[in-house]
């Protein structure tokens, strides 16, 4: 039967010389253009793509992508796309190598797509392994933006990725990175004496894993890896090492907020970490109690804090969190304490020009948790009696000073406007109720 359709074929050939067989796909798969053509000028042709249009190319088949993961791996490719200024002197520049390594993220995800998680991991880390500026601790210039375009680039990779897929990633660049013994080692002595190890690791987690994320939950998300390995007392530690104060010199301020008076700015990033974990309380390894145990001993960190820091923050985690941490501290048995901090809470509101109906809500909201009525009038007679102990000590610091342009004679004299305002619109709500 086969020879004769064979002779059916070459007869019908000899007949009709001039028409065109027609080919289907299966017939044709392996006889594809580009394959007929020599690596270097198929490399000549992509070289003239953007890395945008090279990303749409590999959805056209498997073949086209292997092509292209091919030109991928060459030396020339990785010289013109990998390897960057990372320390360009203007913005303008900076952006467009956010936007290059945005580019090259959405390159590798369509590329990569058929290949299994680990495996597309480790593609990616060996091209990216020979740039410096790319790799934990090998580039010490200062405002380099490698990492930065690092997060740029695994923000576009991951984006759609599920969250068992997305945890194996943070685990891998820990792996590859050892960034878990590094934050051992930066414990296990003295604050502030490993300020290179701390200030590598605060520019790595805050421009790789945190800072490019716009979507809340996925900055939860890794900023509850981050810390969910570790013990309570070195997750506060780690907090301030990625989100406290810095000195002029670019290192961890560990001792700023113990002996100087912060601004809002220098505490906004911690109330803003602080924020995304109450948030994602509920989460396993992150609930409600563990949080306010971690803000604890943040504001322990390396000692207890200036009263005025600890009121600033909690005032910028906003009036929730503000009355969750006091609450927690009045149900403990630490009502002097929380006395306290409430009335350096009404002096930061002066002193900032906050409306002072905050506070007096705020005091309302906890007068209403207090059922018996005698404990509600020992609560007020203790922050009564702790406004006029915290005036005196101001005054006396201020007397001390001898120094009528101090800054505690100012402050003296705000607590008492702060005073003032306050019982004024504290005394005004009970009328209106």
């Amino acid at each position: 039967m086969s020879e004769r359709l064979k002779k059916m074929r070459l007869h019908h050939d000899t007949r009709f010389p001039n028409v065109r067989t027609i080919k289907t796909r299966s017939h044709s798969r392996d006889d594809c253009f580009f394959h007929g053509l020599p690596s270097e000028v198929f490399h000549m042709i992509l070289d003239l793509l953007s890395v945008v249009e090279m990303s749409v190319l590999c959805t056209v088949s498997k073949k086209f992508c292997g092509f292209i993961m091919d030109y991928i791996d060459t030396f020339s490719w990785r010289k013109k796309h990998i390897f960057r200024d990372f320390h360009p002197p203007s913005c303008t520049e900076r952006r467009q190598n956010f936007k290059h390594y945005r580019d090259i993220g959405l390159l590798f995800k369509k590329c990569t797509m058929l290949l299994p998680t680990k495996k597309r991991l480790r593609y990616v880390f060996r091209k990216f392994s020979v740039v410096p500026c790319l790799m934990y601790a090998q580039c010490c210039v200062p405002n380099c933006t490698g990492f930065a375009c690092l997060g740029v680039f695994l923000q576009t990779l991951l984006a759609g990725w599920s969250g068992e897929e997305i945890q194996k990633v943070f685990f891998f660049l820990c792996e590859q990175t050892g960034m878990f013994s590094r934050i051992e080692s930066s414990f296990s002595g003295k604050q502030g004496a490993r300020e290179l190890t701390e200030i590598q690791l605060r520019n790595f987690c805050r421009n790789v894993f945190l800072n490019h994320w716009s979507d809340q939950k996925e900055y939860q998300f890794w900023l509850v890896e981050l810390l969910n390995p570790w013990p309570l007392v070195v997750q506060a530690q780690l907090l301030f090492i990625l989100f406290g104060p810095l000195m002029p010199d670019g290192t961890v301020g560990w001792r700023e907020p113990v002996e100087t008076l912060l601004t809002n700015n220098c505490l906004w990033d911690l109330a803003k970490a602080i924020l995304h974990l109450f948030s994602h309380s509920g989460v396993k390894g992150c609930t409600t109690g563990s949080v306010l145990a971690i803000v604890e001993e943040l504001v322990g960190i390396p000692h207890r804090w200036e009263d005025e820091n600890i009121a600033r923050l909690l005032i910028l985690c906003g009036r929730n969190i503000c009355y969750t941490i006091l609450v927690n501290k009045l149900l403990s048995g630490r009502l002097a304490e929380m006395s306290r901090c409430l009335v350096f809470i009404v002096l930061v509101c002066e002193k900032e020009c906050y409306h002072m109906n905050w506070a007096a809500k705020l005091v309302h909201q906890i007068c209403k948790v207090i059922t018996p009525v005698s404990q509600r009038f020992k609560f007020i007679e203790q922050l009564e009696l702790m406004f006029s102990e915290v005036t005196k000590e101001m005054f006396e610091s201020a007397i001390l000073g001898n120094n009528p342009d101090d800054d505690d004679t100012l402050d003296s004299l705000q607590i008492l406007d702060s005073i003032a305002r306050f019982h004024t619109r504290f005394l005004f709500m009970f009328i209106e109720y």
